[in-house]
């Protein structure tokens, strides 16, 4: 941990995405927990059986049994996170942005499809994606999207609404279906 961690030679994103874990998950006593802590977790979570070491008091404590063990349950898409976090630190490559990917699957219609610039309410044409096809772009965790179908593009009647709720290193799929 003080390898990666105390030299600061880590990638940042893949750092910060531990770093907002740790700051979102809820202490009983008002504790913070630090990123070193949810790798810890992760892995006891993950069935990992951990042995700690540490030079002084504090990092004992912090990297303790009962201090990991005292830290709820990370949820499926945090395991998700560490995971592509860590996986990213041992590679010594940044995670990526975060990648959406809308399949069309609608029998004979296109998908039009557009992001959603929120400072001034506009639809802004992204792509046309043909029927059985897939576009796949990069974007960001909260960027909204909006499709429709050939029929409805021109009335904007019946919008299909997405918005990415993926971080870096994670991917997002969207099946628009008929029945959307």
């Amino acid at each position: 941990m003080s390898e990666v961690f105390g030299k600061g030679i880590a990638p940042p994103r893949a750092v910060g995405s531990l770093h907002e874990i740790a700051q979102s998950l809820p202490s009983k006593d008002g504790r913070m927990f630090t990123a070193q802590q949810v790798v810890l977790k992760w892995l006891v979570q993950s069935g990992v059986s951990v042995t700690s070491f540490a030079w002084d008091t504090a990092a004992v404590h912090e990297y303790s049994p009962q201090s990991i063990v005292s830290m709820p349950d990370l949820s499926r898409q945090e395991l998700e996170k560490v995971e592509s976090a860590v996986s990213s630190i041992l590679r010594g490559e940044d995670l990526p942005p975060p990648m959406a990917r809308f399949h069309n699957r609608l029998k004979d219609s296109f998908l039009h499809l557009f992001w959603l610039n929120e400072a001034t309410g506009e639809e802004v044409p992204v792509e046309t994606v043909s029927p059985g096809k897939t576009y796949v772009s990069s974007t960001y965790e909260g960027h909204k999207f909006v499709g429709y179908a050939d029929d409805d593009v021109v009335t904007k009647s019946q919008p299909i609404r997405m918005v990415v709720q993926k971080g870096y290193g994670q991917s997002q799929r969207y099946l628009i279906r008929e029945e959307l």
